[in-house]
């Protein structure tokens, strides 16, 4: 028990070691770290130290239970993945979409410096959606002139941003 104490104390104090190499955007404690960091490291410290000079009885229960824990963790890891097999292959709410999600995907075209875009002026039925792609290959109606203090806004990000999954058109 003496030695998982002192590989816990070592793990814990290489951890503190690594935070120490760190150097934050505003360095205003010792010209390296920002006060949140700072705090941080100082958390960190405090726990590599409570791990170095605790007694190892905890150590001991926990020892003592690692069929238990090893059990609980596998068991758990097989039940989300049975649940994950289960609900891919039955697909019980019809939200699987992975065929058309495949269609979309060869849909696109090449391009150098996005790897792959949408086909500017196109317009594709998905399923149940119905997307537009304007001149720019983005999901709009075609781009009109902008009006005086007209605001317009651009959209960037996933899949619930272009409006997949049978949601919205």
């Amino acid at each position: 028990m003496r030695r998982a104490k002192i590989a816990a104390s070592v793990i814990t104090w290489a951890g503190v070691a690594l935070l120490v190499f760190h150097q934050s955007e505003h360095q205003e404690v010792l010209g390296r770290y920002s006060w949140n960091y700072a705090y941080f490291l100082g958390l960190a410290v405090i726990f590599a130290g409570a791990v170095s000079h605790a007694n190892p009885s905890w150590m001991d229960r926990i020892y003592q239970a690692r069929a238990t824990i090893i059990l609980s963790v596998s068991s758990l890891i097989v039940s989300i993945g049975g649940a994950e097999l289960v609900i891919r292959l039955i697909d019980p709410l019809g939200v699987s979409h992975y065929e058309l999600f495949a269609e979309y995907q060869l849909d696109k075209q090449p391009d150098p410096s996005l790897v792959f875009r949408h086909v500017a002026s196109q317009q594709k039925q998905y399923g149940h959606v119905l997307m537009t792609f304007n001149e720019h290959g983005l999901r709009n109606r075609p781009v009109q002139a902008k009006q005086p203090e007209e605001y317009r806004i651009l959209a960037l990000g996933d899949s619930v941003t272009l409006g997949w999954g049978g949601f919205s058109g």
